[in-house]
C-alpha cells in the first residue's frame, strides 16, 4: 500500500501548483487572447481527467470497505485508465500548463515549468509503486495503456481496430 514516502517530490508540486495560483490572482492576466483560449481547453482536459478517478478507482479497484478510492487491490483498465495508467497526475500537467498559458508572466512559467517538473517524477514514481503493490497485472496493463500521451491512450480506446478492454 503506498504511502506519502512513495511520493517525495507530491508536496512540492502542491506548493509549486499553489504559487501559481496565487500569481495569477496578483499579476494581471497575459495579453495574447489565444494563449487564453488554449489554457481553457487545458482545463477542460484536467477536469475530467482530475475526477474520473475518484468514480472509477472506487467502482473497478475493488477498494475494502471503508478505505479511501486509492486504495485498490486490482488494476482498473475501465473508463479514464484505459486512456492513460495515471489519470490524475496527468490532470495536473495539463492544470499547470494553463496557468502559465492564463498568466503569460515569466515568474509563473517558472512555477510552472518546476511544477510540470516535479509531477513528471510524482509519476515515475507512481508507476513504480503500481508495480511494487499490483504486480504482473500491472506489467500487462503498462503494455497496453500509455503512461501518460492522453492523444496515443484515446486513439487506443476510440481508434480504428480498438479491442475493447473489460477488466
Amino acid at each position: 500500500m503506498a504511502d506519502s514516502r512513495d511520493y517525495p517530490w507530491l508536496k512540492v508540486t502542491f506548493m509549486l501548483i499553489l504559487v501559481q495560483w496565487t500569481l495569477a490572482l496578483a499579476l494581471p492576466s497575459g495579453e495574447s487572447a489565444w494563449l487564453k483560449y488554449v489554457a481553457i481547453a487545458l482545463f477542460a482536459i484536467w477536469l475530467p481527467l482530475e475526477f474520473l478517478p475518484f468514480w472509477h478507482l472506487k467502482r473497478y479497484g475493488e477498494v475494502p470497505e471503508g478505505a479511501d478510492y486509492m486504495s485498490t487491490t486490482r488494476v482498473v483498465e475501465r473508463g479514464i485508465y484505459a486512456i492513460v495508467r495515471h489519470p490524475q497526475f496527468v490532470a495536473w500537467l495539463f492544470f499547470s500548463a494553463g496557468w502559465m498559458l492564463i498568466t503569460q508572466h515569466w515568474a509563473s512559467t517558472l512555477a510552472g515549468v518546476a511544477a510540470l517538473t516535479t509531477e513528471l517524477l510524482n509519476i515515475r514514481d507512481a508507476d513504480k509503486v503500481c508495480m511494487r503493490d499490483l504486480g504482473p497485472d500491472y506489467a500487462r496493463y503498462r503494455e497496453r495503456v500509455p503512461l501518460m500521451n492522453v492523444a496515443a491512450g484515446l486513439w487506443r480506446k476510440f481508434g480504428p481496430g480498438h479491442t475493447p478492454v473489460h477488466g
